[in-house]
């Protein structure tokens, strides 16, 4: 539900990123077009990693043109 997203905010916010990140990823399987919670993956994954993987992770094409169901990762 959305309150994932503002629970990932909040510890965002706390500088719990990979904590954050737990909860995007749960959120995101259930609404892989968010664009907000993609842009707050990105933006813990910088925090966490590099520019580079941020505007990995930030890759909004998947929002325009999803991708089919993935029945390994259920999500």
């Amino acid at each position: 539900s959305c309150s994932q997203v503002y629970m990932a905010m909040c510890y965002y916010h706390l500088e719990y990123y990979d904590i954050s990140l737990e909860l995007l990823a749960k959120y995101l399987c259930l609404d892989p077009h968010s664009v907000v919670a993609k842009n707050l993956a990105a933006c813990n994954t910088f925090h966490l990693m590099d520019g580079a993987a941020a505007e990995k992770a930030l890759d909004l094409r998947n929002v325009i043109s999803p991708q089919p169901f993935n029945i390994s990762t259920g999500c």
